[in-house]
């Protein structure tokens, strides 16, 4: 589990072994600086997860998986994720609790 003062989109990049250019190479429509204000070193710093385009999430979410989820981007939620079919539980089964 991480600590508190650790950013998780940090620790998701250095897991996968990317630099920021490589990650944002491996998402649709997510700029390498959308990537560093994330981690809070870009030049608007420290953007708030849950203020951007659930489209951007799901792109990080998809590369960093399962590093990163849903509840990275809006802690304490509700809502939870759940795969679309069979074919995706395949797929996730060893990630993710499905």
């Amino acid at each position: 589990m991480r600590s508190p003062s650790e950013n998780a989109f940090t620790s998701a990049r250095a897991a996968k072994g990317l630099t920021f250019t490589q990650a944002a190479n491996r998402m649709v429509g997510v700029s390498e600086q959308q990537l560093r204000n994330l981690e809070g070193i870009g030049a608007t710093r420290d953007t708030d997860p849950g203020h951007i385009r659930i489209q951007t999430a799901l792109e990080i979410i998809r590369v960093y998986w399962p590093d990163i989820d849903h509840r990275d981007f809006v802690p304490g939620t509700l809502l939870s994720a759940k795969p679309i079919d069979s074919s995706a539980r395949r797929r996730l089964k060893g990630y993710a609790e499905v």
